[in-house]
């Protein structure tokens, strides 16, 4: 029992010995020789039998344990690609081929997956040294020494630039590229990851708009770019040190609010790498508005002449727009502008020409650029003067001359129509100009300087905004002046000048001199001029000689002005009338002389063929001789027409002779009568003068750059396409395109390049190509682009109030203007509480071509908005801002209702405006005009919004205002003025109905009775109408215009004027029933057909009776059908002249013998009946009915001018 047991046992760990094998019978080993491996790796697993052959075994790897069945005689097992579920400990499992039984496991090999490593790229740039890449792989990593390294620029699909070296050193400092790099280990090569980018570009601030100057409150923006960015997207950081301290923003473009230094750099997107930073970059802002200096010339024009206005800003720079204006006088002491005609928008030019001067006029000017538009400040007031004396506004001085001593008083009176005046005086040497009340004393129209007065020129101004004559005065300290008029000399006026002493002593000896010249002859105590003359014109002064004393004294010189005699208007008009009359009446005359020749030699040609058998017999031997018929094509045109024909008439069947066919050629006016080889020579010259340019040139370029779409100018956003063209096979090129001389791509085959455009990519852009297999390099030419911002379309309307019913022109601007551009209109809806969304107008919805689009039918208040897109794919604007159009007519959903109801407020009364109709929530706006501005705002930015109504409690503003609804409605519109002085006018503000009573009235702050108004109509004084109201018993649309009031105190001789507001008359609601309309427009309209169709009836009655008396006429005549047939067989041929005096004459040719037909009889008679229509000539209202005798069997020939029956 006990051997059983033992014998059992040992059989057993016999057999486990058999199974197990030992350790050192196999051994387990990985190529390569290293534990750690990276996902994406591959390792190969090598079973090393030591027992028997290895051919006598299966093999098979298992990992952690989990065995798989041998079943590969190889010994070398290959893995799968790694991934990181493949690290663990892995053994050999080898079984024997003969005894599946006996299996061998190897030792354990522990291999450990990591990811891929990444490499890591760093850059470093000493100060004053080139710049230096370095590429690693991490430390940590296996056969870290064994790395090499590739190195990538501009894109990563490209060849390695280089391979090894783990530093690189960028060619040409490596401004401006892109740099990767990736280690690389084994055969085949194992790859890291790609490393991080590394940019060597360099950001660059610049100014947008590039103004030299920036002033304090100027919309300025500082934009980072990255110099040759390509396609990257990039983020921008900024550093700002100013007065305010150090400050960071972001973005690429930024709105600084104040000067300092600034720096930006890029960050390239999902990246951790930037470029350099950027120099810095010095905002300087000037404090406060330009002010620009306005300079006229010449200062003193001749009458209807022209002066030419400059306005300069320093320091000069691009960008500026100039508005021009005419000063108009507001007394006492201010000036209110006029733009000038075309300065409605200002004008690039700095300069500005005004013509027609005939009397005193002043100017001011002010620049403005930028958007939203900066407004420098206006210039000073520039004067140009005349000396022409006016009735409206004149000066007169006393005593009347030019030259006064220093302690001499003078005094200066102003006339014309008006009451209240100032005098002005300029002086030239500090460029002043201030009124009498500085340097004089004012009396009512007349100003007093006792003495010390100072050399200048003088004028008045009115308080109706005229100016007068002006003076040009000279104050002497010396002892002489010279004494002349004050006013211009007329041509053919005799004119004396004097020399006074200040001690008024007799002076004997005087010299005068014209322009710095003595002249001759004029020695005694007066310079007389019998009859002045253009050429007396000039700077007189005279000199006194003291014999006794041996002294010389020289007065001042002063200008003489001489001036043409006026010619009175009438005169001129009439003369102008007459002469213009009789020219056009000799011009009918030689018209109709013309039109009368024509037609009779249309007459004598036409019975020249009609009776002239003579004539015609010539024409036909003539034809017969030469073989050939030619026709002189009428019209007198120099056209002939020739028809050959055979030597010898032929004859057809039967001996019978040819049928005639003949051809009726139609000839235009013979106006242009041009040979045609004459033509061809005309034609043929140009031609062979541009095929020689051509040759002569050649091809200007091998290659040539250009951008789609064509043009210069483009907004952020847009889409352009670069393309390379070149004159050889395009396959065999690479091309480069650069910008500013910047590389933008490397060499590609691509010969387009198509890019987003932002304003960072304005410049220069220029293609270069090379070839791929010869040493020819192509540089093409240069094209020029700007992008600018996004555009804001501006909207413009007119009129802003129209007529019921009328229409409104809208105007849509984008700055620059080019083409290319569709509009689309909108119309603005309220969007409560604060926005409004937008309609599309009719006809709008795939955009006009025009920018300007008519709105009919205006009946309310409404605005509108507008949009412009251009470009495949489609590039469109920004919205313009809203553009209101008003109507003051009451509706009753929605309504407006100002409370008091007037138009015009004192500035710290309170006012409401309340809005009534078919919604629950409101709001109100406003639109004003605000130096040059115009501003939209609701009530809750100036007023106080209680449910419908908005509330005003002081210090309101003049404007246009109204109620805006929730369901998207506009009220009517209130224009309110809001007045700052003592006055204002009382009046209603909604339109009156023509026929309705209209009160105005005036009423004081201070609400005082007042006594004595006057009111005005469009700045004239309505007379008879002086108490306290102004009363219209009906009104009409004369009635309508602008009125004001004006307070007169008679106590204290004040006067206080309100401002001026607008009376709307509306056409009175008709009166006459509906039906009533119905009626008479339906019994008019059966009037009109009945007896249209009478007069059609009466007209074919009329013609029927005409057709059948001159059909009895054909057929009666025998007479006249014997003639026929004689003239007929005399000349073997049958001619008619068709009627309307037509010059187209019908011929149909006969045999020469009247033949017969069956049985001898004679032949019958075929008649045709011709239709004319009018002929070219004269009309005539007769109708030809030509008879036709043709041989029965032949078809009737007849031939109709112009081919109609």
């Amino acid at each position: 029992m006990g051997l059983s047991v033992l014998c059992v046992l040992g059989l057993f760990l016999m057999n486990i010995l058999l199974y197990s094998g030992h350790a050192q019978d196999i051994w387990l080993s990985v190529d390569p020789n290293r534990s750690t491996f990276f996902t994406g790796e591959y390792v190969t697993f090598i079973c090393d039998m030591r027992r028997g052959e290895d051919t006598d075994w299966f093999y098979s790897i298992s990992l952690e344990g989990k065995r798989s069945p041998p079943n590969s005689p190889k010994k070398r097992l290959k893995s799968q690609s790694l991934t990181s579920r493949h690290s663990g400990g892995y053994q050999c499992i080898a079984a024997h081929k003969s005894s599946p039984a006996v299996i061998i496991e190897s030792n354990t090999v522990s291999l450990t997956v990591s990811e891929r490593p990444k490499a890591r790229l760093s850059k470093n740039t000493p100060a004053g040294v080139s710049m230096t890449l370095t590429c690693s792989v991490s430390s940590s990593s296996p056969s870290s020494s064994g790395w090499k390294y590739f190195w990538y620029r501009g894109k990563k699909t490209s060849e390695p630039l280089i391979t090894r070296e783990d530093v690189l050193l960028p060619k040409g400092g490596g401004g401006g590229e892109f740099y990767w790099c990736r280690g690389g280990s084994g055969d085949p090569v194992y790859y890291t990851e790609y490393s991080n980018t590394v940019a060597t570009h360099t950001a660059v601030v610049t100014l947008q708009p590039g103004w030299p100057e920036i002033y304090s409150g100027e919309a300025i923006t500082l934009t980072c770019a990255v110099r040759d960015a390509g396609d990257a997207e990039w983020d921008y950081r900024w550093e700002t040190i100013s007065s305010h301290g150090p400050h960071k923003q972001r973005g690429a473009v930024i709105t600084p609010s104040h000067g300092g230094d600034f720096w930006c750099r890029g960050w390239l997107r999902y990246e951790m790498s930037s470029s350099k930073w950027s120099d810095a970059f010095t905002l300087k802002v000037s404090p406060g508005e330009p002010k620009p200096v306005l300079t006229a010339a010449p200062s003193w024009p001749s009458p209807g002449g022209s002066v030419t206005l400059t306005c300069s800003v320093d320091p000069p720079s691009a960008g500026w727009r100039f508005f021009w204006y005419r000063v108009v006088p507001s007394l006492p002491a201010s000036y209110s502008r006029e733009l000038l005609p075309g300065s409605t928008n200002g004008t690039e030019r700095n300069s500005y020409t005004a013509h027609g001067h005939a009397r005193t006029a002043g100017y001011a000017c002010r620049a403005a650029r930028g958007d939203p538009v900066f407004l420098s400040s206006y210039s000073e007031p520039q004067f140009v003067w005349s000396a022409d004396f006016h009735p409206a506004a004149s000066l007169t001085v006393s005593p009347p001359r030019m030259q006064f001593f220093s302690k001499e008083s003078l005094s200066l009176s102003c006339e014309g129509n008006s009451t209240e005046w100032r005098v002005n005086r300029f002086i030239k040497h500090d460029q002043l100009t201030t009124d009498c009340s500085v340097w004089g004393t004012m009396t009512g129209p007349t100003c007093s300087i006792s003495a010390n007065g100072m050399t200048g020129v003088y004028w008045c101004e009115s308080e109706t905004g005229q100016f007068s004559n002006a003076a040009n005065i000279t104050i002497q300290s010396g002892d002489v002046i010279l004494v002349g008029s004050v006013h211009p000399v007329t041509e053919g006026q005799s004119v004396t000048l004097g020399c006074r002493l200040k001690t008024e002593e007799l002076l004997h000896h005087v010299d005068f001199y014209k322009n710095g010249k003595l002249i001759p002859d004029h020695s005694s105590g007066e310079l007389f001029i019998s009859e002045a003359t253009k050429s007396d014109e000039g700077f007189y002064k005279c000199e006194a000689r003291d014999s006794t004393r041996g002294l010389r004294s020289s007065s001042p010189q002063s200008w003489m002005s001489v001036k043409s005699p006026s010619s009175p208007f009438p005169v001129l008009m009439i003369v102008g009338l007459v002469s213009g009359v009789s020219l056009i009446i000799l011009l009918l005359l030689f018209l109709y002389f013309c039109y009368r020749r024509s037609k009779d030699s249309r007459l004598v040609r036409s019975e020249s063929t009609n009776q002239s058998a003579a004539t015609d017999h010539m024409t036909n031997q003539v034809a017969t001789q030469e073989g050939q018929y030619a026709s002189l094509l009428r019209g007198d045109s120099c056209l002939y027409e020739t028809i050959q024909a055979s030597e010898q008439p032929e004859h057809g069947r039967n001996n019978e002779p040819e049928k005639s066919v003949y051809s009726n050629v139609t000839m235009g006016p013979a106006a242009v009568c041009v040979d045609m080889r004459m033509g061809l020579t005309v034609v043929c010259v140009p031609g062979l003068f541009l095929v020689n340019i051509l040759l002569y040139c050649g091809h200007a370029q091998d290659i040539w750059l250009s951008v789609d779409p064509d043009r210069s100018a483009f907004f952020t956003g847009e889409s352009v396409t670069f393309t390379c063209g070149v004159r050889a096979e395009e396959t065999d090129w690479y091309y480069l395109f650069r910008r500013d001389g910047y590389s933008l791509n490397n060499n590609i085959q691509q010969k387009t390049m198509t890019r987003s455009v932002t304003p960072a990519l304005s410049g220069e852009y220029q293609c270069v190509a090379s070839h791929k297999r010869q040493q020819a390099v192509l540089e093409s030419n240069n094209v020029s682009i700007t992008v600018s911002g996004k555009p804001k379309p501006v909207l413009t309307a007119a009129p802003s109030w129209p007529s019921p019913g009328g229409s409104v022109t809208l105007t849509c601007s984008v700055d620059p203007p080019s083409a290319g551009w569709r509009f689309f209109w909108f119309r603005v809806v309220p969007l409560l509480p604060a926005s409004y969304r937008l309609k599309l107008l009719p006809g709008s919805t795939n955009g006009t071509e025009r920018d300007s689009y008519t709105a009919h039918g205006h009946a309310r208040t409404a605005g509108y908005a507008c949009r412009a897109a251009r470009g495949d794919p489609v590039f469109r604007s920004s919205y313009s801002e809203p553009q209101f159009v008003w109507s003051a007519d009451f509706h009753p959903a929605p309504s407006l209702t100002v409370s008091p109801p007037r138009m015009q407020f004192f500035s710290d009364e309170p006012l409401s405006l309340s809005c009534e109709g078919n919604s629950t929530e409101w709001r109100v706006s406003r639109f004003i005009k605000y130096n040059q501005d115009t501003i939209y705002l609701y009530c809750s930015f100036w007023g106080t919004m209680t449910g419908p109504t908005c509330s005003i409690s002081a210090n309101g503003m003049t404007g246009v205002y109204w109620c805006e609804s929730e369901t998207g409605q506009f009220s009517n519109a209130a224009n309110i003025t809001i007045q700052s002085g003592d006055v204002i006018l009382v009046s209603s503000v909604h339109p009156v109905t023509e026929g309705q009573s209209v009160t105005l009235g005036c009423r004081l702050k201070t609400e005082e009775l007042l006594h004595h108004v006057d009111f005005y109509k469009n700045g004239k004084l309505i007379p008879d109408h002086s108490s306290g109201e102004l009363f219209i018993s009906e009104a009409t649309k004369s009635d309508e215009g602008f009125y004001k009031c004006e307070a007169r105190d008679s106590t204290r001789g004040l006067r206080s004027s309100s401002p001026q507001s607008w009376m709307s008359v509306k056409s009175a609601a008709p009166s006459s029933p509906f039906p009533v309309l119905m009626i008479v427009g339906l019994v008019s309209g059966v009037s009109l057909i009945i007896l249209l169709l009478l007069f059609l009836y009466f007209c074919y009655r009329r013609s029927k009776d005409s057709r059948l008396v001159r059909s009895e006429s054909t057929n009666q005549s025998a007479a006249t059908d014997h003639v026929t047939n004689q003239v007929a067989n005399q000349e073997g041929q049958y001619a008619s002249l068709l009627r309307g005096d037509s010059c187209l004459y019908e011929t149909i040719q006969a045999s020469e013998q009247p033949e017969h037909g069956r049985n001898n009889e004679p032949e019958k008679s075929v008649y045709s009946n011709v239709t004319m229509g009018p002929a070219a000539g004269p009309s005539t209202t007769d109708f030809g009915f030509i008879l036709l005798l043709i041989p029965p069997g032949d078809s009737p020939m007849v031939k109709y001018n112009n081919e109609s029956k």
